[in-house]
């Protein structure tokens, strides 16, 4: 047998069977006699047809069992009756239903053969039987009483007619004992308190137990709702505990709520009324919009990579720019930080987080990345050491951006002349500002020192500065030089001077005859040329020294000699 299942009606389980069922009943049609009739034996417990169970327990399944056959009864074509080798189908209903009674049948329904040569059977020849193991439950103290009708179905001997249909009722009695009277709900349990209004993560409830007036054992089944949710959805069922802790519980704007449902009692089960919904509870794990920025002014440059350039300090500000709804429609948990402003003064590139936060404790950053530049270039005048006197002599400048600044805009050189009217030691100044970054920062002045000079071109008259010159001590020595033109008398400082530094040398004598000049210093407009009259000492015969010849301009050229006598 296979296993019971419970049943108030048990249909006839083949469409012949059922069709011809229902036509007998809607006729009112009584078993014919003289004619094949089935019979219904009640188990070993009872006597004829009827099943006596006796005093059972409350609400437990007690079984029992009925022998169904096919009765042979008169002739064919006289009643109804079987065919021979006909098989039979069986089927059955509960006439009646007391309060607390229910009855389980078989999943599989046995069927019969009959022999081969049925119609030939003497009358009251019984047929094999098929065994129908039952179970029946009451949940009502006192007598109990209920009628089984079984209906039989199979092909008729007499060809054209329709199946024949038999019945047979067996009745069943019992007394039921044990039950409680009566049975009631469970209260309510308290308003389901949240350990926090905005989550994006745990959530615990917790709520106060039910009673029970019976002292029936009780389970709890929590149910949540969201915003847009008409219909309360089951969390979980017979939780035996008044807390729960949901380690990840839906997003949205959410509300519980816990009923008490009896447990171990007789079918069915009671429950509870819900209890108040909770307080909503806001779950929220998605992050927040990142937030907005501003900076306190535009950049003063921006270079082909897109770097942006500050100069010296640049302010950002950052912002919320929302939380974005939960799936249910409502507002996100919110947000409830951002990161602050800033300075940022330090040259070089920079790279600022701003972080927002919403309720729910999840977060989203930006990112705002740039550079200050803090410094000017420098910039560098280089001028010649001399230059000659009326000449057109400049100095050059160059300028150039500290190491990793936003670099030198437009021109990073040039040229400054430099003033030559008079000979002496001179300082130029590049005014401030020849170059600037690109961020702005101009230069500062810069200075260069020269000297203006004559343009000496060398001794004359056979004196020459890259040998010895050998002279005659005491014989008058002729200094001639040339300055590019009359500058005047006053281009000596000073008269040349001899420093001896050793004996007499040998090199190359020089021309000591002809006219020479006045003493002193002269200048000869035909020959372009100036002459100083160098008289010499005797007292310099044998020895070698330097002469040197300093002039206004702050120069000196000199000479090697060697005297003899």
């Amino acid at each position: 047998m296979g296993d019971p299942v419970m049943t108030r009606s048990r249909h006839l389980s083949r469409p012949a069977l059922a069709s011809a069922a229902t036509a007998a009943l809607a006729l009112g049609l009584a078993v014919p006699a003289h004619a094949d009739t089935l019979h219904a034996d009640g188990d070993v417990l009872t006597e004829g047809t009827d099943v006596a169970l006796g005093i059972i327990a409350c609400d437990q399944a007690i079984p029992f069992s009925t022998l169904l056959s096919a009765v042979r009864q008169g002739a064919r074509g006289t009643a109804p009756v079987y065919a021979d080798g006909s098989t039979v189908s069986f089927d059955a209903s509960v006439l009646s239903w007391p309060a607390g009674m229910t009855v389980d049948f078989p999943t599989a329904w046995p069927e019969l053969t009959l022999p081969s040569d049925w119609t030939a059977r003497p009358d009251g020849t019984r047929s094999d039987s098929a065994e129908f193991q039952m179970a029946l439950r009451s949940t009502v103290n006192g007598p109990g009483e209920t009628t089984i009708r079984w209906w039989a179905g199979g092909t008729s001997a007499t060809p054209g007619e329709a199946p024949v249909v038999l019945n047979a009722e067996t009745r069943v009695t019992w007394e039921t004992a044990g039950c409680r009277d009566a049975d009631t709900a469970p209260t309510a349990p308290g308003t389901p308190s949240v350990s926090a209004r905005v989550t994006g993560g745990s959530l615990t409830l917790s709520w106060a137990a039910s009673t029970d007036a019976e002292g029936d054992p009780l389970t709890y089944t929590v149910e949540t709702r969201d915003r847009d949710d008409l219909e309360w959805k089951t969390v979980i069922t017979g939780l035996t505990s008044t807390a729960l802790t949901l380690a990840a519980p839906e997003e949205g704007t959410r509300s519980y709520r816990v009923t008490a449902v009896e447990a171990g009692t007789t079918a069915p089960a009671l429950s509870s009324a819900p209890s108040a919904p909770s307080a909503a509870v806001v779950v929220d794990r998605g992050a927040p919009n990142a937030p907005s920025y501003t900076t306190s002014r535009g950049p003063e440059y921006t270079a082909p990579d897109g770097t942006g350039w500050w100069r010296d300090s640049v302010g950002v500000a950052f912002a919320s720019a929302g939380d974005p709804a939960l799936p249910d429609g409502s507002a996100g948990s919110g947000v409830t930080s951002v990161t602050g402003s800033a300075t940022v003064a330090a040259a070089g590139p920079f790279r600022i987080t701003g972080v927002a936060r919403d309720a729910a404790l999840n977060k989203n950053h930006a990112v705002v990345s740039g550079a200050v530049d803090g410094a000017a270039p420098t910039v560098a005048l280089d001028c010649p050491a001399e230059a000659v006197v009326g000449s057109a002599t400049s100095g050059t400048w160059t300028a150039s951006d500290e190491a990793g600044g936003s670099g030198v805009a437009g021109a990073s050189a040039g040229s400054l002349s430099l003033v030559t009217d008079a000979v002496g030691a001179r300082t130029e100044t590049l005014a401030a500002g020849a170059a600037s970054d690109r961020v702005g920062h101009a230069t500062s002045s810069a200075s260069c020192s020269y000297r203006v000079v004559y343009p000496f071109a060398g001794f004359f008259r056979s004196v020459d500065t890259d040998r010895v010159n050998v002279a005659r001590a005491g014989r008058d020595v002729a200094l001639s030089f040339s300055l590019g033109g009359d500058r005047g008398l006053g281009v000596l400082d000073g008269a040349p001077t001899f420093a001896v530094s050793g004996g007499a040398l040998a090199g190359e004598a020089i021309d000591q005859s002809g006219k020479l000049p006045g003493a002193g210093l002269t200048y000869d407009a035909a020959s372009g040329q100036y002459t100083y009259l160098w008289k010499t000492d005797r007292a310099w015969a044998g020895k070698s020294g330097t002469v040197s010849v300093r002039l206004a301009d702050g120069t000196v050229h000199s000479a090697v000699f060697s005297f003899t006598k």
